[in-house]
């Protein structure tokens, strides 16, 4: 097990808040209007920027009118200035510093997928069918039927491009609906898919989660 999650002591932010709610901390430690951070550049009030670096008043910036000449604009075009800047071609490029799930849960194609199987499920939770409704809010989940980290391993994917053009990734009838508590009691959730236990989890919801994952 990483050691990251050895040092937890809560499964989620949502049990912290929790077990934080009533409780009486610090007068040094509280959050208050007074106390909130602010940025050292900050302007206070009153303030007012270099008086040359702050726009005067009248002053017209010398873009103002500019078009792009039709040889400007092809030589521009031609050496990919327009093109879309992502991965290494980008300026905030860092070497690839972000991991490859949250580049791939945070795409365009993952945010399809997951909507595709909340409006087949009907936004409702294919284990316990606890749904949203008025005055009751149910969080719900797009959860892998297969493991997400193993569809990656079996396809060799290492870069976000593999990850789009990927089909069993994106394939809807690997994903079900599940509410929060009963993501929580899959084996493949956060700490029991080191762990290999299942919390608190009665025998039908195992039944339920296939015989593939009874196998792990």
């Amino acid at each position: 097990m990483p050691e990251w999650n050895l040092k937890r002591k809560f499964c989620s932010r949502n049990c912290d808040n929790i077990w934080r709610k009533g409780k009486n901390f610090s007068p040094s430690t509280q959050f208050s209007k007074e106390r909130h951070f602010v940025p050292p550049t900050a302007f206070r009030e009153g303030q007012r920027p270099s008086i040359k670096t702050e726009f005067k008043k009248g002053n017209v910036p010398w873009t103002a009118g500019n078009k792009l000449s039709v040889e400007h604009y092809k030589k521009l075009k031609n050496a990919g200035f327009f093109d879309p800047k992502y991965g290494d071609k980008s300026g905030n490029w860092k070497g690839g510093r972000t991991a490859l799930g949250k580049l791939i849960r945070s795409c365009k194609n993952y945010k399809e997928w997951r909507l595709k199987i909340f409006i087949r499920d009907n936004y409702s939770c294919v284990w316990c069918n606890a749904r949203s409704c008025a005055g009751n809010k149910v969080i719900i989940h797009a959860d892998h039927i297969k493991p997400f980290c193993e569809i990656i391993e079996e396809n060799n994917i290492t870069n976000i491009h593999e990850a789009l053009i990927c089909e069993e990734l994106w394939d809807i009838n690997n994903g079900r609906t599940l509410c929060f508590p009963c993501h929580k009691k899959t084996l493949t959730y956060l700490i029991n898919q080191y762990t290999k236990k299942i919390l608190r989890c009665p025998e039908s919801i195992i039944r339920c989660a296939g015989k593939s994952a009874l196998k792990r």
